[in-house]
């Protein structure tokens, strides 16, 4: 199971699973799948698949935006795989990425 945890700027129990072969949609709107209130994130700012090969993140081109910290390299506005230990920063909020 995949887990992201919250690391500043919002409240550090925002956390969330993605079973086997979900897909979810992270943003400040009501109606996301995963709701962060903060002003710095968008309404609907990332979709995230879990496939057989690992989970996919899909930046959905929000004005605020996202960005994934693998390693020390960053991507802005990703459309590719998630790495285990990665960050991924939606708006202002950071979560480090949790793979089985």
């Amino acid at each position: 199971m995949t887990r992201l945890s919250a690391e500043d700027e919002v409240d550090p129990r925002i956390e969330f699973t993605l079973a086997e072969n979900a897909s979810i949609t992270i943003g400040r709107a009501r109606t996301a799948d995963v709701r962060i209130p903060a002003l710095s994130v968008g309404h609907y700012v990332v979709r995230l698949t879990r496939r057989p090969e690992g989970v996919w993140v899909e930046d959905l081109a929000s004005g605020g935006g996202s960005a994934l910290e693998i390693a020390g390299e960053s991507f802005d506005r990703p459309n590719m795989l998630l790495a285990a230990g990665a960050i991924l920063r939606i708006g202002g909020v950071r979560f480090r990425v949790e793979l089985p």
